[in-house]
């Protein structure tokens, strides 16, 4: 029985991707886990990418970090000048208003440049870590399924080989899926959903379920309700209340067969004061053994 830190683990890994369903906490997690990574001395890049273009959520500074917003077009371009090698003849064949509506617009195809661009990343080397903030549960699971359904369209040639390149990636042992919920029933049977819906598709890694902003358990006794001020009484019944929902949420928790890192909520007075005491967080938070 091997006793390891989360960061440990993740400084095992080449790629990590944050997932689950929308307002769970994933963007922070994917920057505190890169600031607990990067002050071990490790390279990280954090990605993101939304699929309707829209502009991501202010990202922390980040001193040593690189931050890449992954975007549809601008990832084409860069991956069709790779294999053309010559600017002039993107423009002159690709860089047109209706191509560029078909790249958008085009099933599958959006979410395959993004993976291609993540693998350009994996393959180049030039971060040790590269940690992706992908959106909700529903856009997540396109985005892992559309290169492999444009592979079984394209069975031989470039974009074949280019999709196979994608699809290793996210096979590989140095690959993680992390997944992100809140003590809640929506968002932990949405990731029960989502971990089901990926494993029909491709063989993942998947890492550690973070439950984030969990109640902290403080040491009430039981019965003393009766020696409580009146103003006290009402925070009083509404801890434990909240403390009894949480632990009924055990059984969906124990469905996805993770190793789980419980986070408590922070009573912090900025974003950059809870991303510091997430990242202090995580670097205590220790696996115990195998995981599910």
């Amino acid at each position: 029985m091997t006793v390891s830190t989360y960061i440990d683990d993740c400084l095992r890994r080449k790629v990590i991707f944050f997932t689950g369903k929308g307002g769970v906490g994933k963007t922070s997690l994917t920057w505190a886990t890169a600031l607990a990574c990067h002050a071990r001395g490790a390279r990280v890049a954090v990605t993101s990418w939304s699929p309707f273009e829209s502009d991501p959520e202010p990202a922390p500074e980040a001193q040593g970090i690189t931050r890449i917003r992954l975007e549809t077009l601008s990832a084409f371009r860069e991956y069709v000048l790779n294999i053309l090698k010559f600017e002039a003849v993107y423009n002159a064949v690709f860089d047109n208003q209706v191509l560029r509506a078909f790249i958008q617009a085009a099933p599958g195809l959006p979410e395959t440049v993004v993976g291609g661009k993540i693998w350009d990343m994996y393959d180049k080397r030039e971060q040790d870590l590269i940690l992706v903030d992908l959106p909700s549960s529903g856009h997540a699971v396109t985005f892992f399924s559309s290169p492999l359904g444009v592979s079984k369209l394209f069975s031989v040639g470039i974009i074949h080989r280019e999709t196979e390149k994608i699809l290793k990636m996210f096979r590989g042992e140095d690959t993680r899926i992390d997944l992100v919920a809140l003590p809640e029933e929506l968002p932990l049977v949405e990731c029960i959903q989502l971990k089901a819906q990926l494993e029909n598709l491709l063989p993942f890694h998947f890492g550690f379920l973070h439950l984030n902003q969990c109640l902290p358990r403080f040491p009430v006794p039981h019965g003393c309700e009766g020696g409580l001020p009146p103003e006290a009484t009402g925070p009083y019944h509404r801890y434990l209340e909240r403390v009894s929902r949480e632990e009924a949420m055990e059984k969906y928790v124990g469905e996805l067969r993770l190793p789980t890192l419980r986070l408590p909520r922070l009573a912090a007075q900025s974003a950059e004061e809870t991303l510091r005491g997430l990242t202090a967080e995580l670097e205590q938070q220790r696996e115990h053994g195998g995981r599910g």
